[in-house]
């Protein structure tokens, strides 16, 4: 930024220019930040200690958004991602950062929006608690379908648009839902094969109808307590003539395969993405599995807002135990935490 007067001036920048720019943060998107005549630019799979050539894809008012070209100098802590679709896959932001890195850049994180934020710069944040081993953590994930030349496949958007990512693999989830996912990824098959078979036929009116296909995402959940697991199968709409015969034998045979799957649920998503508020039927089993942190338990049904890493909230709430120094006379209010946590 170059000033003339009191009036500011953008730097004579277009999109698809190429820059080289030093980072020298990151934002909470994990999105490398470094500045270029005086105007901020986020460039994503950048960071801190970086100098990377840039391809300008967006200019702002206050800021530019880069595509990164070229790793000119690399940061001590830049690695090579543990999972293979990390380039594509919108899911993970910051593989390409060492653990440790990562922990103390979320301490960094929480101190600047406190500083800038909150204007409580004398606030002590202490260093992140992290885990042993940070992988296969997830306790719930939710997987798109999506449909291309006949076939169906479950995966991730990529950040930013609705391209589909498939996955053999990912190392945020559990290792013993691979085979359960791919196992949905044939059932769901099976089901398109059955609409091409039947051309949507209505087998109570004895009409075609023009039903597209009603899958639009599979949500797995699964209690780190107990181990029993929840799908959920997110339906555009509730009359598609072949689909509920099917689910009802579907479900069955799902849960003979895998005997640790005690709930399978329905639900209508006929406007919103995440298909919240929408109405919801138990297909298999029952509505809710059964959870629990230490001596507390909690019943989580399929929108249920619970703490997506089992064992660090279990961390979370010894430290609040500690901090609190509760001597059981006090009364305490747990509010806006979803099922408690």
């Amino acid at each position: 930024m170059v000033f003339k007067g009191s009036e500011q001036i953008k730097p004579d920048l277009i999109e698809g220019q190429e820059l080289t720019v030093k980072i020298e943060g990151l934002n909470h998107q994990g999105e490398g930040v470094g500045r270029i005549a005086g105007q901020t630019v986020f460039v994503p799979g950048s960071l801190p200690e970086e100098t990377v050539r840039v391809r300008v894809t967006k200019i702002k008012k206050r800021w530019i958004h880069g595509q990164l070209i070229e790793v000119v100098q690399a940061s001590p802590h830049r690695i090579v991602p543990a999972c293979a679709h990390y380039a594509s896959c919108g899911g993970c932001a910051l593989q390409h950062l060492t653990y440790t890195e990562q922990l103390r850049w979320k301490q960094i994180t929480v101190q600047e929006a406190l500083r800038r934020i909150g204007r409580l710069p004398e606030v002590l944040v202490h260093p992140t608690l992290g885990m042993t081993e940070p992988w296969r953590y997830r306790n719930k994930v939710e997987l798109h379908v999506g449909l291309q030349d006949k076939t169906v496949d479950l995966g991730y958007y990529q950040r930013g648009s609705h391209q589909l990512v498939s996955f053999r693999d990912c190392h945020l989830i559990p290792e013993s839902w691979l085979g359960i996912i791919q196992e949905i990824r044939n059932g769901l098959q099976q089901f398109f094969k059955l609409k091409l078979e039947n051309g949507n036929y209505d087998p109570v009116n004895g009409v075609k109808t023009r039903e597209g296909f009603p899958v639009k995402q599979v949500w797995l959940r699964q209690s780190f307590f107990t181990g029993e697991m929840m799908v959920v199968w997110v339906i555009t709409k509730a009359n598609n003539p072949l689909w509920p015969a099917w689910i009802r034998k579907y479900a069955r045979e799902l849960n003979q395969r895998y005997p640790q799957i005690t709930s399978i649920v329905e639900r209508v998503n006929r406007r919103s993405e995440n298909g919240l508020g929408e109405p919801y039927r138990v297909i298999y089993g029952k509505l809710k599995i059964l959870e629990g942190i230490g001596n507390l338990r909690f019943f989580l049904s399929p929108t249920s807002f619970y703490q997506i890493n089992s064992q660090q909230t279990a961390v979370l709430y010894r430290q609040v135990q500690e901090y609190a120094q509760l001597d059981g006379t006090e009364k305490l209010i747990d509010l806006y935490c979803g099922v408690g946590t």
